[in-house]
């Protein structure tokens, strides 16, 4: 797809320039500016959103006029301030014009968020395009369900894999209204993407529709929205058989963050870390459980640069507990995500002692070079 075209800054006031310059590029756009509508280039701007940062009405209004007249730059965006009540009104006749006025509470990222939305429904009105004018034959090879409705809420357009979702072939189901097809009607599907057409706000969720699960991604624009529906459905139920060998497991098992801050673990960990919830875990790091004279940023080191790692820790648990701990550990699961299973064998006979296991980590490591 094509770059976005620039957003075009008309401005007078150097300050102003300055700061204006900072949130439009907040928004990933390239920005241009200009002190009047006239030396905007007629090449590389087509479809460019002007933003007319004046305050003085007569200049404001001339700009805009002079902006209209140009059909290649489809919308304006008018951020002033003192202007009357009338002349906000002539503006905003034009469909093609929004007002943010400044120094109100807010106005820079009320701004900013007018740009990005101006330039999502721009890039929502080329795929609509493409779906709703031509539709390319491959969308039928696909298996991602591809649907299309309408400001009214009817389908207008899905393709083959689509008619899996439904239930139904598309030429039964094309014109009728989401509640009006079986499968949809009344599901978390549905309410999900009335709830995203309403406010106007992409959205990603992952639901199950007569008894399939789907990752789903909708983008809604003025005219309509365009959804994307993928089959996730072994995945879900990997992820199902995973978390109930996860919490059934007797051994304690946890899944740590690059900085090696628990973001899941199972009641066999609550146990053995003695923090009585799994809230009481969560967040917290092995490191709060080791003995001061451990160094345990070293043995973090060693971890990350291993595929996969095994030994023994001592660990103090919230209660004051010495335990002697073995554990195997695995890096990178998930991308930035490390299991690690530990088990209780403090006291067990083959196993050194909690001081030993300090100890031995102190001792510098043996030389084989001769």
């Amino acid at each position: 797809m094509d770059s976005d075209p620039p957003v075009v800054l008309v401005v007078d006031d150097s300050e102003r320039e300055h700061a204006l310059v900072d949130v439009l590029t907040s928004t990933g756009d390239e920005v241009i500016t200009v002190e009047s509508v006239s030396e905007i280039p007629e090449t590389d701007t087509a479809e460019s959103t002007v933003v007319v940062a004046r305050d003085d009405a007569t200049d404001v209004v001339e700009s805009v006029e002079a902006a209209l007249d140009r059909v290649d730059l489809p919308s304006v965006v008018v951020y002033a301030d003192r202007l009357s009540e009338s002349t906000v009104r002539g503006l905003l006749a034009s469909d093609r014009v929004e007002y943010v006025p400044r120094n109100a509470p807010g106005d820079e990222a009320l701004l900013a968020s007018r740009i990005r939305r101006i330039a999502n429904e721009r890039r929502d009105g080329r795929i609509g395009r493409t779906i709703t004018g031509r539709v390319p034959p491959v969308l039928d090879d696909v298996s991602e369900a591809v649907f299309a409705i309408n400001p009214d809420r009817s389908l207008v357009y899905c393709n083959r894999a689509a008619e899996d979702l439904f239930g139904a072939s598309r030429e039964s189901v094309l014109g009728r209204g989401l509640s009006d097809v079986p499968a949809i009607s009344g599901t978390d599907l549905e309410r999900e993407l009335i709830r995203s057409m309403d406010r106007g706000e992409r959205t990603a969720i992952e639901t199950t529709v007569d008894g399939t699960r789907y990752d789903v991604r909708a983008y809604p624009s003025a005219a309509g929205q365009f959804v994307f529906a993928r089959d996730v459905t072994e995945r879900h139920e990997r992820d199902q058989l995973f978390r109930a060998a996860f919490e059934g497991a007797m051994d304690a098992m946890v899944i740590a963050d690059d900085d090696g801050r628990y973001v899941d673990v199972n009641p066999a960990a609550v146990d053995l870390f003695g923090t009585e919830t799994v809230e009481g875990l969560i967040g917290r790091s092995i490191a709060e459980f080791a003995p001061e004279e451990y160094d345990v940023a070293a043995s973090w080191d060693r971890f990350h640069a291993s595929d996969h790692e095994r030994g023994l820790f001592p660990l103090i648990s919230d209660g004051g507990d010495r335990r002697v701990v073995e554990f195997a550990a695995t890096p990178n699961v998930l991308d930035g995500r490390h299991l690690s299973v530990l088990r209780d064998v403090t006291g067990r006979a083959g196993y050194p002692s909690f001081r030993s296991i300090i100890d031995d980590a102190r001792r510098p490591p043996v030389d084989d070079g001769g």
